[in-house]
């Protein structure tokens, strides 16, 4: 099989997943044409991986939180997909629309008899609704009515579990299956006992990741025990957090704010506990790689962290993103060390067991295999 993948629409930040995914196809697939923005990085390099580059005329200019711009990118990534697809039409046997509307390609792979998979990462009502501006709801309704299409249009459907799926009524070509894979780097380089009581964050720094409370819990924490904090990523939040670190000038010898780095797995060895207390998530890569590096995580009950996280298992469940809340819960954590180191090493087991290489690529296997036979009978649906 030909498969075409579709980068999902994220404006300038590539998720690894969609890399990963690029992996699983190039060991499924005949043939592999990856369609990426010309700034990405190509992460798959392969004799059977074709690169095909989105090459953007207006979003390298435009603000992604300005609302017009928004909707600009989003058409102009749209009419992309469709002239790569319409030239590679004889090319493919099917696309593979990665967390991305794609409305006009997937109707085109209708009229031209070939196969779409979309791959749902996180529950998009979910994401559009909460953690929003209520002047950007028509914006999240409308958005929400191009999954509904891109969806009923779609030939099959892959999720990580059924929670993204409630609200769209699927009741048939429904599939399970991960696209994250944990490679070599993210692994335990220093033991759990030899860390120092570092709490950590690592991430976007924008209001539905819940760092704006997660920040404000910092100066009640250092109030009740000896803890520094680590917060590695970057954002539109930033300028906001270092505003309100400043007002507590006792806690800035006590935070260290990174910005992206390559490095990540040198980051998660440091901390004695990762903390999301995000409003709204898919499936957090951060978190799979915190639990390789054996680094305990408390992250909020949302998206399809629940999959994953198994509250005093492998992970600890964070009830609320209240700042006193989130305080309390580090505390009662931080004091209790064999707890921690407990779940360190459950966590640990438990993603290399469940996310292996072999055993993400088998699943998708399963899914491309159905794909083939449907496509030898053309069978396709009205």
């Amino acid at each position: 099989m030909r498969i075409l993948l579709v980068a999902c629409f994220t404006g300038n930040y590539m998720i690894p997943a969609f890399w990963d995914m690029g992996k699983i196809l190039e060991r499924l697939a005949e043939r592999v044409y990856i369609l990426a923005p010309v700034w990405a990085e190509t992460e798959v390099k392969s004799g059977r991986v074709i690169n095909q580059k989105l090459r953007m005329i207006f979003s390298p200019r435009i603000t992604s939180s300005f609302v017009c711009g928004r909707i600009l990118r989003y058409l102009e990534h749209e009419l992309q997909t469709f002239y790569h697809l319409y030239r590679l039409r004889k090319d493919i046997d099917a696309i593979l629309s990665f967390q991305s509307i794609s409305v006009l390609a997937i109707l085109l792979c209708r009229l031209i008899r070939r196969r779409s998979v979309i791959y749902i990462g996180g529950n998009p009502r979910e994401t559009l609704f909460k953690g929003h501006s209520v002047f950007l709801k028509p914006l999240a309704f409308f958005t929400l009515l191009l999954w509904r299409i891109s969806i009923g249009l779609a030939t099959e459907v892959v999720a990580i579990s059924p929670s993204p799926l409630h609200n769209f009524g699927i009741k048939n070509k429904i599939h399970y299956a991960y696209a994250r894979l944990l490679d070599e780097k993210f692994r335990i380089t220093k033991p759990f006992e030899k860390r120092r009581n570092i709490v950590g964050y690592v991430g976007r720094l924008e209001d539905e990741k819940g760092i704006l409370e997660l920040v404000s819990a910092f100066p009640l924490m250092r109030q009740k025990t000896s803890v520094d904090f680590l917060i590695v990523g970057n954002g539109s939040l930033l300028e906001p957090i270092k505003g309100l670190l400043g007002k507590k000038e006792e806690l800035l010898s006590n935070v260290t704010i990174t910005g992206w780095v390559s490095n990540v797995p040198d980051y998660l060895n440091k901390m004695k506990l990762l903390v999301l207390p995000s409003k709204t998530e898919g499936l957090p890569s951060v978190i799979l790689e915190s639990m390789a590096c054996g680094t305990p995580v408390l992250a909020t009950h949302v998206g399809d962290i629940p999959c994953v996280i198994k509250d005093g298992f492998n992970g600890f469940v964070l009830e609320s993103t209240k700042p006193t809340y989130i305080s309390e819960k580090i505390i009662e954590l931080l004091g209790r060390p064999e707890l921690l180191s407990e779940i360190a090493e459950n966590a640990s087991t438990w993603v290399r067991e469940n996310f292996s290489f072999e055993q993400i690529v088998s699943q998708w296997r399963l899914i491309f295999c159905e794909l083939n036979k449907l496509n030898d009978s053309q069978e396709f649906d009205d």
